[in-house]
């Protein structure tokens, strides 16, 4: 049976970040992944999605995403989806929500900016620490990631190395709690650990 992951992307904008979801299809279903997706209707991820074969559960709004929940916990448990992949750190808040409510789902975030301002208050703490996987596009945001983000040590087991495909490396995961991998720009078929003592 193949893996299953959902690709969240809450965004009513169109760019490189909201491109990414439809873009990566191919590849996942390439590497044995059936993808879905959740966007908010009439938006253009929805469209791009639904274009690349995906129709996308949708939301009618950010406001109300936090509300339906049950919603797309019972479409996750449907499908069968296992793996949560947010793109923005606002839909965070609905990722972080739904792998508390069900804590067997893992919960991928790409950061695709790079954070310029610490994010270690009480909520960043809480969203995060749902994070089974943080990725950074780059080694510059790689950099600013680890100053940023309250990502706790290796002591959950992560692996410094773990092989993998570009441009979507979901088959090496670890354990909730060990926060950072990060796509290295330099070596961009391999993760790093973006933990200090990783």
């Amino acid at each position: 049976m193949a893996n299953k992951v959902m690709h969240l992307c809450l965004s009513d904008g169109w760019g490189g970040l909201e491109m990414y979801p439809a873009r990566i299809i191919p590849e996942l279903r390439r590497q044995g992944w059936e993808p879905h997706g959740l966007a908010l209707a009439g938006s253009r991820v929805a469209e791009s999605l639904a274009s690349a074969g995906i129709e996308p559960l949708t939301l009618p709004s950010r406001a109300r995403a936090l509300l339906q929940a049950g919603q797309v916990l019972a479409y996750l448990k449907r499908h069968g989806i296992g793996v949560l992949h947010c793109h923005k750190s606002s839909d965070l808040r609905l990722g972080a929500l739904l792998a508390t409510l069900r804590p067997s789902l893992k919960l991928f975030f790409t950061d695709h900016m790079g954070v310029t301002r610490p994010k270690k208050d009480l909520y960043h703490r809480w969203a995060y620490g749902r994070v089974t996987r943080l990725f950074s596009i780059s080694d510059a945001t790689r950099a600013r990631n680890l100053a940023a983000f309250p990502c706790r040590p290796s002591a959950s087991g992560a692996s410094t190395w773990a092989s993998t495909s570009p441009p979507m490396p979901h088959g090496s995961m670890t354990r909730r709690g060990a926060c950072c991998a990060v796509r290295s720009a330099r070596r961009p078929a391999r993760l790093r650990s973006a933990c200090p003592g990783g």
